[in-house]
This record gives C-alpha cells, sequence and structure tokens, in this order.
C-alpha cells in the first residue's frame, strides 16, 4: 500500500512566499496532485511506516525529512529529519474529503523556522492531508 500527502494550500502559499522547493527522496513519488509514500511495515496495529520522504530547499539550505511513521494510537507522524533524529513531525486531525488533515508540530515549525531563517512557519497549520490507498 501506500499513503499519498496532497499539500495544503495554506502551506503551498507560505512555501511559494519564501521561496521554498519541494522534493521527494527515495522511493517516494508524484502521484496525482499529492505525493505517495510506499507503506513497508507496521507496529501491531497502530504504526504505519513508510519509505521515501521530502526535501526543503531555499537557497543553499536543503532540509529533509524522511521514513516517516504513522501512530494512529498517539496521533501523531514521526520522521527522520536530516539523517540524523526521529521527530514528531505533525499531528493528525480532523478527517476530510482530502484525507486526515496534517498540523505541524512546534518541533518541526521551530526546526524549519531556525533552518530557513524565519519565523513564518508556526505549530497546529494544517500543512497538508495525507490518505492512505492500496495498490492493486
Amino acid at each position: 500500500g501506500q499513503t499519498v500527502v496532497t499539500l495544503s494550500t495554506v502551506a503551498g502559499d507560505l512555501l511559494a512566499d519564501l521561496d521554498v522547493a519541494v522534493g521527494t527522496t527515495g522511493p517516494a513519488y508524484p502521484s496525482g496532485s499529492g505525493i505517495a509514500f510506499p507503506v513497508v511495515g507496521r507496529t501491531g496495529d497502530a504504526v504505519i511506516q513508510h519509505v521515501g520522504g521530502l526535501s526543503f530547499t531555499a537557497g543553499e539550505t536543503t532540509v529533509t525529512v524522511e521514513n516517516f511513521w504513522i501512530d494512529t494510537d498517539a496521533g501523531v507522524v514521526t520522521g527522520i529529519v536530516d539523517d540524523t533524529v526521529r521527530v514528531p513531525l505533525f499531528t493528525l486531525g480532523a478527517s476530510t474529503p482530502q484525507g486526515v488533515s496534517l498540523l505541524l508540530t512546534g518541533v518541526t515549525a521551530d526546526s524549519l523556522n531556525d533552518a530557513f531563517g524565519v519565523t513564518d512557519f508556526a505549530a497546529g497549520v494544517v500543512i497538508g492531508y495525507g490518505a492512505p490507498a492500496e495498490i492493486s
């Protein structure tokens, strides 16, 4: 299976305003208007493990987030940032027609603000929507 993540309009506008380009890493790939992350495992019933990731680049600065784990019990998505440490990236919000809303965590907002020298990223902003799908 896979999970497809679609960027929210607010996040797309913010990244464009800051001149931050978004790319894929590893086996993540474009799928419709989103990006698909292959599912590679499950830890019990609660954690869905993915491979691939995203890169955010502005000027000479690049931040990567990869190998997302969705913990449905804790309501959080974690990922490895810059090949160093697993951190809580998003909290799971309301279910919408686009998928489950992904809200930026304070840890991630602070990291992006520090990396890009801005103060525009804030905790609780809906960064996108995640929708799991089966591959036939």
